[in-house]
């Protein structure tokens, strides 16, 4: 949208070259220069000169041309002020005669008393003509500002000119219409009334030009702004805007800045659909008219849509950041604009919804919350790179099938990192905690909702690293370091680090390893749970103690199982709910007075 400025000024002479009627019918008051004389016209009659009508008029100080008027004939009204002119040609020049704009109307109806002009046929304008060019060569004016128009009314004492007919235009960069338009010089303010229709083209293909529409259209040439009202729509290619009332600011002359009124607008790109609004919103071109930025404030959305996956960013303010890149297009170089970083700040929400796929399981709608999250996009804008919470942010996954878990991850910064297409490769997490609420299982009646709730899984860590199945978007495994922590019902546990192995649900602990529940604790340097079973291997330095089991009767056995037990050993596995216990190396158990040592221990306690 380039040279609007130009587009919108020429129509400010739609009317103002039917001043030079005026300095004909006046020119009794003016200091007669260089004017070919007309005859006398007497009332009723009508006047036609063998080679047509002609009145010039020069500046007296420079001599330059200020008006070159023709016309067939001239025919005096009924009223003796009134006066007709027929097949008129106008030119009206600049100060320094370097131009002109030239003025075409079949008839053209001036009132001396009122000092208004009016004409009701159609009228041709074209500005800004060289003064070696003519206005009725094609090939002169081709480059030119031109407009069609009819219904004109000139007020020859301010300038102002109006009319309420249809008017065209035509100008370098596109052309456009419009109903209704009314100019004063005095402000230098145009005002097309309803109907408004812009294309422009600027200076590339015509399949890039962008096409405005509007109910109304103020523009304040002084302010170098255009006001669009009550409703607007800008498109190009596959990007729509569409607002109450917008501004679009200019800067010699060339598209700057648009700012919208709850606004919202789509842009489509290949397999790819992004959708926002804000209740205000700004975009801003570069010098070559390029977009380069939108920021959206209040309740301000983003919606990006793909064949795979739907991300929805809400937030009080969204800054969308493009980056300028040149591409070959049919043939030809051009610039064009790719997202390249979305910003959401205040109660940000960035929502991830999985679209079902042949032959793939549907994965958990991602929902990360914070104050503040930054998006950067692939270098091609179609695909996320990574996402981003600096601040306090919370990753929620919620499960969108009966054998998923729900999760919920706090932190006090987090990263999401992307692979190819929309899939998330991992996320890195500081300060985490998490909190997991596993598949309901089914009672003996297979009734899910007969069972009882299991009690969640929860986890503490200073660092978390989470990677994921190619491709899926399902956990692989997970990795917390750094004083981890471990609650799930009554089984606590803790570590320097732990080790997550989502696709056969195995924990492992490692460095100062310790875990204990309602049946005992054991301390290690590395203790492995498998999370389906219930079995448990520790390694290292094995400690542990077996709480009595309160179903037994105390015995006369050596180890009687209605007391506690303690044991030392270099490993140890537990199995089936810890009713098998193996120990090897170093093996010490012990129960009050009674101490069994050893190579290697079994307890079986269902024996």
């Amino acid at each position: 949208m380039r040279r609007t400025s130009s587009l919108l000024a020429f129509a400010a002479i739609l009317l103002t070259a039917a001043v030079a009627y005026t300095y004909k019918l006046r020119l009794d008051n003016d200091i007669r220069h260089k004017v070919h004389a007309a005859p006398q016209v007497r009332t009723g009659d009508e006047t036609v000169a063998d080679r047509g009508w002609v009145w010039d008029k020069d500046d007296p100080q420079t001599n330059k041309p200020v008006v070159r008027l023709r016309a067939r004939s001239v025919r005096a009204t009924k009223d003796p002020s009134t006066f007709e002119l027929h097949e008129m040609a106008l030119r009206l020049y600049e100060k320094t005669g370097a131009t002109y704009t030239y003025v075409r109307s079949g008839a053209a109806l001036y009132d001396e008393k009122s000092r208004v002009m009016r004409s009701e046929g159609p009228v041709t304008i074209i500005r800004n003509v060289p003064a070696d060019k003519d206005a009725e060569n094609q090939n002169d004016i081709a480059k030119l500002v031109q407009i069609q128009t009819s219904g004109v009314t000139y007020e020859t004492q301010t300038g102002k000119a109006e009319s309420d007919q249809p008017a065209s235009f035509k100008f370098p960069q596109g052309d456009g219409q419009g109903v209704g338009v009314a100019y004063d010089p005095a402000t230098g303010d145009l005002h097309l009334k309803s109907k408004v229709s812009l294309d422009w083209i600027g200076n590339g293909p015509a399949e890039n030009r962008m096409h405005i529409e509007a109910g109304d259209l103020v523009y304040k040439e002084r302010e170098q702004k255009i006001y669009l009202s009550p409703w607007s729509k800008l498109h190009r290619q596959g990007t729509a805007i569409q607002a109450r009332s917008s501004v679009v600011t200019l800067q010699d002359g060339v598209l700057h800045q648009v700012d919208a009124d709850q606004a919202c607008g789509t842009d489509v790109r290949d397999d790819k659909q992004t959708d926002y609004s804000a209740h205000t919103m700004t975009a801003v071109f570069d010098d070559n008219g390029v977009l380069i930025n939108i920021v959206g404030t209040g309740d301000a959305k983003v919606v990006s849509a793909q064949q795979s996956s739907r991300t929805t960013i809400t937030g009080q303010r969204a800054d969308l950041r493009f980056a300028v890149s040149t591409k070959q297009l049919n043939g030809q170089t051009q610039q064009e604009s790719d997202l390249h970083q979305v910003l959401a700040d205040g109660h940000a929400v960035v929502e991830s919804d999985p679209l079902p796929q042949p032959g793939v399981q549907v994965a958990e709608t991602r929902i990360l919350r914070s104050e503040h999250i930054e998006l950067e996009m692939k270098p091609d804008g179609k695909n996320v790179q990574m996402i981003r919470a600096p601040q306090q942010a919370q990753l929620e996954f919620k499960p969108n099938r009966p054998d998923q878990s729900h999760r919920i991850l706090d932190a006090a910064r987090l990263e999401i990192l992307y692979g190819e297409g929309s899939y998330i490769d991992g996320f890195h997490a500081w300060h985490a905690s998490t909190h997991t609420d596993k598949p309901q299982s089914r009672s003996k009646t297979g009734n899910a909702k007969d069972a009882e709730p299991s009690a969640p899984a929860l986890t503490w860590s200073d660092e978390l690293l989470a990677k994921f199945t190619p491709n899926s978007n399902q956990v692989a495994r997970i990795e917390q370091t750094g004083n981890f922590r471990y609650e799930e019902g009554p089984r606590k546990a803790t570590a320097k680090s732990a080790v997550l192995e989502q696709t056969i649900n195995r924990i492992t602990l490692m460095d100062n390893a310790r875990v204990s529940d309602d049946t005992g604790s054991a301390d290690a340097d590395k203790i492995v749970m498998n999370q389906s079973s219930g079995d448990m291997d520790s390694m290292g330095h094995v400690v542990s103690t077996h709480a009595p089991d309160k179903n037994q009767k105390p015995g006369t056995s050596m180890l009687d199982n209605s007391k506690s037990m303690q044991a030392k050993a270099d490993q140890m596995e537990t199995r089936d709910d810890n009713a098998k216990i193996f120990y090897q190396g170093h093996a010490v158990i012990w129960q009050g007075a009674n101490r069994i040592s050893a190579n290697a221990i079994e307890i079986d306690r269902d024996a």
